[in-house]
């Protein structure tokens, strides 16, 4: 993906360039093609404007963020989703201060949903998708209401869940629609029978469970937990969490040599933690002079690291423990995909603190639960075999509390 800072576009061009690309490798394979990308962003069509989109964390939409404050239980109990200025809402709100005639003229539609479209036509709303949007009731429908309060107009088709093949392209490639919120697809490959918790780390940390039914509660509101959706339409129960890029933006602007693991692996306690949830280290200009800032203190290249390990996983600690408060369930395993699963430090030190099992599974667990998707949607196996298949596919490593292994 390319380099952008909070005022930029993503670059769709590129992306696009990058999806033909994908399209001509799979058309030489005999293989099938399947997008996922990160949640949230869209977007933005309309007749005489090359289409954009811009980044989640655009300053723009943390001042309506700010200016809905008011709004954030009405939206919660209509939506199940928990308020961060990134939210597709707040963006399509910022959009429409800035432009007021923009909601009669232009579409809006996701990343994938886009892309896919470039290939075989429009394919409406997937699912899981459309529930990071903080636009879609509890019924998992588009919610009128909400889109009545910010001034857009409800798109034609609703939300749809499940793989299944939506086309071929020019070249003969068969188009899949995955679950194509990346967390969704990870969550196919670590925990698709919700006995035990997931999680997903990467930019973000996505800690959750997937549950039969959606969990709006006072507890979970006040904890801003969220209940996006599975890709059978189940709820993934679940909080974001600030992670890796916190230690990318420090280990990069600090200069330490070599990669973030071996970075945390030298990894000193400062006995300090930083609030990791703390809003001004959402997008902040130097990361390093918010965190010493709220800190109090400089620290060395080593303590940074140990700081901001012990910062991130005692806010997953935090988040599991109310997990299995509000959902009533014990949690003995937590399964561990993304950039987060490579990393030994990371899991020895949440096994240690969680008192929980740690499986690390695959680090790139999205791109397992993608092609989950796409063998099922071409009849490969089913979903009751999900466990079984992508459990085959990796090989788990196993963090315990005490005795690591």
């Amino acid at each position: 993906m390319p380099n952008l800072s909070v005022d930029d576009f993503w670059d769709l061009p590129a992306i696009e360039a990058f999806v033909r690309d994908s399209e001509e490798l799979a058309a030489s394979e005999g293989a099938s093609l399947g997008i996922d990308s990160w949640g949230v962003d869209v977007v933005i069509k309309s007749q005489g404007r090359e289409a954009s989109s811009r980044c989640y964390r655009h300053p723009a939409h943390q001042s309506e963020f700010d200016l809905w404050e008011s709004s954030r239980r009405w939206l919660y109990d209509r939506t199940g989703i928990q308020a961060l200025p990134l939210n597709t809402v707040y963006q399509l709100l910022a959009l429409n201060r800035e432009d007021p005639c923009l909601p009669e003229v232009a579409t809006w539609s996701h990343v994938p949903d886009y892309l896919v479209a470039g290939l075989v036509g429009e394919i409406g709303c997937e699912g899981t998708m459309a529930s990071t949007t903080q636009l879609m009731g509890l019924d998992g429908q588009w919610c009128f209401e909400v889109f009545e309060k910010i001034g857009w107009p409800v798109p034609s088709a609703q939300p749809v869940f499940g793989p299944s093949c939506v086309g071929m392209t020019s070249l003969g490639v068969p188009v899949v629609r995955v679950a194509s919120h990346d967390t969704a697809s990870a969550v196919v490959a670590l925990a698709p029978d919700g006995q035990d918790a997931f999680l997903n780390v990467g930019t973000w940390a996505l800690l959750g469970q997937v549950l039969a039914s959606p969990l709006v509660s006072e507890a979970a509101y006040l904890g801003n937990w969220s209940n996006e959706r599975a890709f059978d339409g189940r709820i993934r129960f679940l909080k974001n969490f600030p992670a890796f890029y916190l230690l990318n933006r420090v280990h990069d602007e600090i200069g330490v040599q070599g990669g973030v693991a071996d970075w945390l692996a030298a990894g000193e306690p400062s006995g300090k933690t930083l609030d990791v949830l703390d809003k001004k280290l959402f997008a902040p200009g130097s990361m390093v002079s918010a965190c010493s800032e709220i800190l109090g203190s400089q620290l060395t290249e080593a303590e940074w690291a140990g700081t901001l390990l012990d910062s991130i996983v005692l806010a997953l600690s935090t988040g599991l423990s109310q997990l299995e408060t509000m959902t009533g369930q014990k949690v003995n395993t937590v399964h561990v995909g993304g950039g987060g699963a490579a990393s030994n430090s990371f899991c020895e030190s949440l096994a240690l603190v969680t008192g929980k099992t740690i499986r690390a599974a695959a680090q790139e667990a999205t791109v397992l639960g993608n092609l989950a998707c796409q063998f099922m949607a071409r009849g490969c196996f089913h979903g009751d075999d999900l466990s079984v298949v992508c459990s085959d596919s990796t090989d788990s490593r196993f963090y315990h509390p005490v005795n690591r292994t």
